[in-house]
């Protein structure tokens, strides 16, 4: 009777109870980074609003059940990176100023997760909401992503590569692991059961632990002559892009595809955090040594890992810097970018905002904000 009286309310009084039921930290984040439906990242002097940005906060939007910003991301994103046109063009990933103009697309090249967490939240903004124009622009995307940006690799299977341009040369193979999303994967192969999408899905766990045969995740890897190797430009270097591996692994359902296997793996960045008071912020993964303290948002990335991990005091020390972080991030205005989309997806993760069912699905809890 109580939950019938709630959602009575909620449909009558919407913009009344919205403040009680909000979410502080999207509400932030939207506030300073976000300009007419465009994520600007200040940290580059273009102003520049990437395909990154776009999908991170069209996924906020939807955990907050937020739909006029989802809306208006989605707009902006479609008319300014996707030729008017989410159903048939991949976006760019790149758009700012330039000498020239006062906005437009400065690399016309997609990026392959950005292209992935925009078709996951268009296909669950479709289920959720019940709309059939957001359903159908995810389900197409994703066939597009699978036609453009994937490739079959001899004895490893077909893996999702980081762009449809750029990044094979000389009998090489340059790979994101960051850019696999086990939970994407997967719901795509449930709702797409005729296409690449099930081979993809099932391939992912054994290739995120063989590109990091250490425990550690590179922020890029290669393939050449039929084994992985170091990529010839950022070599065994795990930072800044691989810190997103943990994050992705951390949030995985207990019954999801070798979630346990997966997190056991990577586990290894645990005991180096645990080992120097701190998340590192360069990790050799060939020799499983590290340098430098990471950033406040890679304590943030950690969080779900550790959240499931047993480490009581770790986790309780990685808060508190998490916290500490916020605070001076505050004062950034739109220079901390990177930070406050790590830190979105662990606050929405430990305040029960977010959870994924073991095939993949959004769960959120839109009342996890309400008093």
């Amino acid at each position: 009777m109580i939950r019938r009286c709630w959602a009575l309310l909620l449909a009558m009084f919407p913009s009344v109870l919205w403040a009680e039921c909000s979410w502080p930290a999207w509400q932030r984040f939207a506030e300073q980074y976000i300009e007419n439906g465009r994520v600007i990242d200040g940290s580059d002097p273009r102003q520049i609003t990437t395909s990154e940005g776009q999908s991170y906060a069209m996924f906020f939007a939807l955990l907050a059940n937020d739909r006029e910003r989802f809306a208006n991301l989605h707009a902006w994103t479609e008319r300014y990176l996707a030729k008017g046109d989410l159903s048939t063009h991949l976006p760019a990933w790149l758009w700012g100023r330039s000498q020239d103009s006062g906005g437009a697309v400065l690399d016309a090249n997609s990026a392959a997760d950005s292209d992935t967490w925009i078709a996951y939240s268009l296909a669950e903004a479709g289920r959720l909401w019940g709309d059939h124009h957001y359903r159908s622009q995810g389900y197409f995307l994703a066939r597009h992503i699978a036609e453009q940006e994937t490739r079959v690799i001899d004895t490893v299977g077909r893996v999702l590569m980081p762009a449809p341009e750029g990044f094979v040369s000389d009998n090489t193979l340059r790979l994101n692991p960051s850019y696999w999303m086990p939970q994407i994967f997967s719901r795509f192969a449930e709702l797409q059961p005729n296409s690449v999408w099930p081979e993809l899905a099932a391939a992912l766990p054994d290739l995120l632990r063989d590109t990091a045969a250490n425990g550690l995740s590179p922020d890029w890897v290669a393939w050449r002559q039929g084994a992985w190797r170091q990529d010839p430009k950022s070599g065994q270097r795990g930072s800044y892009d691989a810190i997103r591996v943990y994050l992705w692994v951390g949030m995985l359902h207990p019954e999801a595809r070798a979630a346990a296997a997966l997190r056991n793996h990577f586990d290894v960045m645990l005991a180096l955090t645990q080992e120097r008071d701190n998340v590192p912020e360069v990790v050799n993964v060939g020799s499983a040594t590290a340098r430098g303290n990471g950033p406040w948002g890679f304590s943030a990335a950690l969080l779900p890992m550790l959240s499931n991990s047993g480490k009581t005091t770790l986790l309780e020390a990685q808060q508190q810097r998490v916290r500490n972080g916020r605070t001076n991030s505050d004062s950034l205005g739109q220079r901390d970018y990177y930070n406050r989309v790590l830190d979105l997806f662990a606050d929405a993760w430990m305040t029960g905002r977010l959870r994924f069912s073991a095939s993949g699905a959004v769960q959120p809890n839109w009342q996890a904000g309400c008093s």
